[in-house]
C-alpha cells in the first residue's frame, strides 16, 4: 500500500510549559524556547541576536568612555559625561552630534507656611542637609534632614527672632548660622549630634550696617571666615575670622572700601581669601591671606558699572579666577550676568555678557571640572531656575514656573556637595496663592534640591532593550 505524505498542523506558539512531564505535554506548548520573542497572543518571532559596534568616530579617535547608550527614534546613540554620538550604519562609526549634560534635579520643599521665606542659604555635613532663612514673621529659621530617608531632624527651629542675612557653614563637627540683629553680628551653633539643641548666640562684631545687610562666610579647616558691611569709618568691608575653638578674631577693616551692594568671600587652594563686592558704582575683589594682616592684593576694580547686586568668585588654579556679577535694571527680564578674568597679581580681563535676562541665584561651582551656576529668571506666571554651564548652556531646569524672586540682599547661597555626583542647593518655591488689596500673589517657601550629575539607573537598564536600524541589539 502506497504512502501518501500529509501536512499536520502543529502549533507551537502557546507559549512555554515547564510544569508537566513531557510526555504528556499538550500539543502547542513548549518545554524549551531559545531566541524566540513572544509579543503578542498566538505569535512569536526569532529573538533579535546581538553584535559589537565599533567605537570609532568619524573623523579618527574612539569614544572611550560610554555612560548610556539607547535609541531616538530609529537612531542609535550614545552618551559619555559630556557628548552626545549617534551611530552611522553606513560607515559603521559614530558621529559627533554636540555636547550634552546629564543634569537631573530632585527637589523636596522644606517649609511653607501663611508667611514668606528668602535670603536662604545651606550646608551639608555628616549625611545632614541643613538649610536656613528668613521668615517675614518669625526671624532666622533653620531645618535639618536626614539625605536618606528625607526625615526632618528639626523642621523649623527658632535662631533670632528678629534676624537677617543668614549665612550657615561648619568646622568640626559644629555648624555655625551667623546672622546680623540690628547693628550686631552674631552666630549660634549646633553639634551635629544633636542638631535639635541650639547653643546660645555669641556676639562677634557690633558695627554691622543694619540699612545695608551684607555679609558672607566660607570655611576652611578649622576656621570660619566673615566678611560684612561694617558701619566702621576707618573702611566699611570688614572681615574676621571664627576658629574652632569659638575664639573670634579681631576686626580688619579696608579703609575706602564699600560691599553695600554685595559681597562673596571664597578661600582658594593656597590659603587665600578672596572678596568680590560692589559698592554700587565699581565691582572689586581684594585678596587677603587667612591671617588677615595686610592685603596680598590691594582692592582692584574689576569692572566700573553700576548697580551691580550680587557676586561670586570661582578659584580655578589658585592664581586664576572666575567671577560673575549681576546687573539690575527696573524690569526683571532686563538683569543680566556678566563674566570676567582676574587673576592674583591685579590683571583684570575683559568683560563680557555672559547670559542675559536673568539674575545669579548661587554661587558658582564645579563638577566633572566644568563651572556651573544657578540663575533665575523671574516672571509673574514663568519664574524659573536655570542651572547653566561656563558657556551659558542651559543643562538643568529646577521649579519651572514656580520659582521665586531675583536675590536682592546681595549675598548668594552656597552650594554643597554631598559625593561625587551629586550637589545639593536651596532655592525659593512658590505655594499657595494670597490675594491682598486686589492683588493676587504666591507666597514663597524653602525649596531643598540635589543635582545628579551620574547617569540615572532608569536609563542605564535601556541598554538591553535598544534595537539598530538593522534589528539587531547592540552593546557597547
Amino acid at each position: 500500500m502506497a504512502l501518501f505524505k500529509d501536512l499536520i498542523p502543529l502549533p507551537i506558539d502557546l507559549g512555554l510549559n515547564t510544569k508537566v512531564d513531557d510526555k504528556q505535554e499538550p500539543i502547542g506548548k513548549l518545554t524549551v524556547a531559545e531566541n524566540i520573542v513572544y509579543e503578542t497572543i498566538r505569535s512569536l518571532r526569532k529573538r533579535n541576536g546581538y553584535d559589537s559596534v565599533s567605537l570609532e568616530i568619524l573623523g579618527g579617535t574612539s569614544i572611550a568612555v560610554t555612560k548610556i547608550l539607547t535609541k531616538f527614534k530609529n537612531e542609535l546613540v550614545a552618551f559619555n559625561s559630556s557628548t552626545l554620538f549617534s551611530f552611522a550604519d553606513s560607515v559603521d562609526k559614530w558621529i559627533d552630534q554636540g555636547t550634552v549634560s546629564s543634569v537631573f534635579p530632585t527637589s523636596k520643599t522644606i517649609f511653607r507656611s501663611s508667611s514668606a521665606q528668602s535670603e536662604l542659604d545651606c550646608e551639608f555635613i555628616e549625611n545632614l542637609k541643613i538649610s536656613v532663612w528668613k521668615d517675614s514673621v518669625d526671624g532666622i529659621r533653620y531645618s535639618v534632614v536626614d539625605n536618606d530617608t528625607g526625615s526632618f531632624l528639626v523642621s523649623d527651629g527658632a535662631v533670632d527672632s528678629a534676624g537677617v542675612s543668614p549665612r550657615v557653614a561648619n568646622i568640626q563637627g559644629f555648624v555655625y548660622i551667623v546672622y546680623g540683629d540690628t547693628t550686631n553680628l552674631r552666630y549660634r551653633r549646633f553639634n551635629v549630634l544633636d542638631p535639635e539643641t541650639l547653643e546660645a548666640e555669641k556676639l562677634i562684631a557690633s558695627n554691622f550696617d543694619s540699612a545695608a545687610p551684607t555679609v558672607d562666610i566660607v570655611s576652611s579647616g578649622n576656621t570660619i571666615f566673615v566678611a560684612f558691611n561694617s558701619t566702621s569709618g576707618s573702611g566699611k568691608l570688614a572681615i574676621l575670622s571664627i576658629s574652632s575653638d569659638e575664639t573670634v578674631s579681631g576686626v580688619t577693616n579696608l579703609s575706602g572700601e564699600d560691599p553695600s551692594n554685595c559681597v562673596d568671600i571664597i578661600a582658594d587652594r593656597n590659603s587665600r581669601l578672596v572678596i568680590t563686592y560692589s559698592d554700587g558704582t565699581d565691582v572689586k575683589y581684594v585678596i587677603f591671606p587667612f591671617t588677615l594682616l595686610a592685603p596680598v592684593l590691594a582692592a582692584t576694580v574689576i569692572e566700573a558699572v553700576a548697580n551691580v547686586v550680587n557676586a561670586t568668585t570661582f578659584d580655578v588654579d589658585g592664581t586664576n579666577y572666575d567671577t560673575f556679577y549681576e546687573i539690575s535694571a527696573a524690569s526683571s527680564v532686563n538683569h543680566f550676568v556678566r563674566k570676567n578674568d582676574i587673576d592674583v597679581v591685579g590683571a583684570v580681563g575683559t568683560p563680557a555678557v555672559h547670559l542675559r535676562g536673568v539674575g545669579l541665584a548661587s554661587k558658582v561651582f564645579v563638577q566633572n571640572s566644568n563651572q556651573y551656576l544657578t540663575v533665575i529668571h523671574e516672571s509673574t506666571l514663568q519664574s524659573t531656575y536655570f542651572v547653566i554651564d561656563d558657556t551659558a548652556t542651559v543643562v538643568s531646569k529646577i521649579s519651572p514656573n514656580t520659582g521665586g524672586e531675583l536675590i536682592a540682599h546681595g549675598q548668594l547661597p552656597h552650594v554643597k556637595a554631598i559625593d561625587s555626583d551629586n550637589i545639593i542647593l536651596t532655592s525659593q518655591v512658590k505655594g499657595r496663592n494670597v490675594s491682598e488689596d486686589n492683588t493676587f500673589f504666591s507666597l514663597l517657601g524653602v525649596n531643598s534640591t540635589v543635582l545628579s550629575f551620574a547617569p540615572q539607573e532608569t536609563k542605564e537598564t535601556r541598554i538591553n532593550q535598544t534595537q539598530t536600524k538593522k534589528g539587531r541589539q547592540s552593546v557597547i
